[in-house]
């Protein structure tokens, strides 16, 4: 079983079906009966799919909402995963070392400069 290292957003299966059907993004928005701007946010991937969104897009290309909202689950865990290891990496790790002579923890710079000293 393979596994999808970076699900698409529903906005890139959005843009393929509009191009598909060869319509406007305001005629897509019109059959969808959104905002255009929703629309183009959402094919530009700026924004999450709603359930209604998801209804609506059933409807009108011919699938089922919970295709859609699957879609958008596994973008946005992703997404958040990959986040959290940003985060996480971004925390720079500095290993301490004991100073004998106050009995306190220092950095490995510290420790650096601590033990040059005359």
């Amino acid at each position: 079983m393979s596994v999808m290292r970076n699900p698409p957003h529903p906005g890139r299966y959005i843009e393929e079906e509009r191009a598909y059907l060869d319509i406007s993004v305001q005629e897509l928005a019109n059959a969808l009966g959104g905002p255009t701007i929703e629309i183009t946010q959402l094919i530009e991937e700026r924004i999450s799919l709603t359930p209604d969104m998801a209804r609506r897009l059933a409807n009108v290309i011919g699938s089922i909402p919970e295709m859609w909202m699957r879609l958008n689950h596994s973008h946005r865990s992703k997404r958040k995963s990959e986040a959290r290891c940003r985060q996480r990496h971004s925390i720079p790790y500095r290993h301490s070392i004991p100073r004998f002579d106050t009995g306190f923890i220092c950095t490995i710079m510290e420790a650096s400069t601590w033990l040059s000293m005359p």
